[in-house]
């Protein structure tokens, strides 16, 4: 094992690029500031997106990315419309070995992330850590929410910020403009069962879940949810691999219970439409892919705290 400490000596040089879309936050970066000094003393890069949507957060961010050289944060500002749109702009200046995606309100656990850098293979298309989740209203910190990474618990829970992608993997790839699911599609896209997976059992992540600022929050953004079901699915007819299929399938299914948890009355009666469907045109061969995925999430969405 390398080790975090020898990597550090062995390459001073930028190996991770982390990418991170900033909307409205109401006077509040404190999460981001909490962090984000610490990340001086790691080869990482920060590139902040904001999509501008008010002068205060303006200022805010601006008088923060100035308190660092532009080899460690650069700051893009514009209007953009969604986080996959805001991310888009920042991939495309990526030069990283590696890449991440995080998000302003939530806490990467540098240290942890970067010693699974050290300790990857050559061959690692993506590295995948644990995460906790934090309640924004009280505080309360769930002990290691996903101690075991598997492509399995990915699928109920396809937290994109527990990721580090090999850019050279994605760096042709853009995010869609959903506002809800456009990781589910980016991770289908690269057919991720596919990829070679370092699974690392530390925690990557503190996922803080509960704010008022959380596109996941509002019920206006469900109907993406929709659409973006309806795109999966149709890549997913397409594919000839078990392990993609189902991976898939997990993901269009607590899609599709999401909608039925939140959504108004339509949104729950499509979802139930849609849902039926899948059960009738679901070619024979997958059929039973179909049912395994279908019976993992309803078993298991109860434990995910993730939308």
């Amino acid at each position: 094992m390398k080790g975090f400490a020898s990597m550090l000596k062995k390459n001073q040089a930028t190996n991770l690029t982390a990418i991170i879309p900033i909307g409205r936050v109401k006077d509040d970066l404190k999460i981001l500031k909490s962090w984000i000094e610490e990340s001086r003393e790691f080869p990482l890069k920060l590139i902040l997106v904001h999509d501008i949507s008010e002068k205060s957060t303006t200022d805010q961010i601006s008088k923060l990315a100035n308190s660092f050289e532009e080899s460690k944060i650069l700051l893009i500002q514009g209007k953009f419309g969604s986080p996959g749109f805001a991310r888009n702009a920042g991939l495309e200046l990526v030069k990283s070995e590696w890449v991440a995606f995080w998000d302003c309100d939530d806490k990467p656990m540098l240290k942890d992330i970067f010693n699974g850098i050290a300790d990857s293979n050559v061959k690692d298309e993506v590295i995948v850590g644990g995460f906790q989740v934090k309640n924004a209203s009280n505080n309360f910190v769930n002990d290691k929410f996903s101690i075991n990474p598997s492509l399995r618990s990915i699928s109920l829970n396809p937290g994109l910020w527990r990721m580090i992608f090999k850019t050279e993997l994605i760096k042709n790839l853009r995010f869609t403009g959903f506002k809800l699911a456009e990781d589910h599609l980016f991770m289908a896209e690269i057919k991720l069962p596919e990829r070679k997976i370092n699974f690392v059992s530390k925690s990557f992540y503190e996922y803080v879940f509960g704010g008022e600022n959380q596109l996941t929050s509002k019920k206006s953004n469900l109907d993406d949810l929709r659409l973006a079901s309806t795109l999966l699915m149709s890549t997913t007819r397409l594919q000839l691999n078990p392990k993609v299929i189902f991976f898939n399938l997990t993901l269009i299914f607590r899609q599709q219970f999401t909608l039925v948890k939140k959504g108004n009355f339509r949104l729950k009666f499509q979802a139930l439409l849609f849902l039926a469907n899948c059960a009738l045109k679901t070619k024979p061969q997958t059929h039973w892919i179909g049912i395994k995925a279908f019976v993992f999430v309803l078993t298991q969405l109860r434990g995910s705290k993730l939308s």
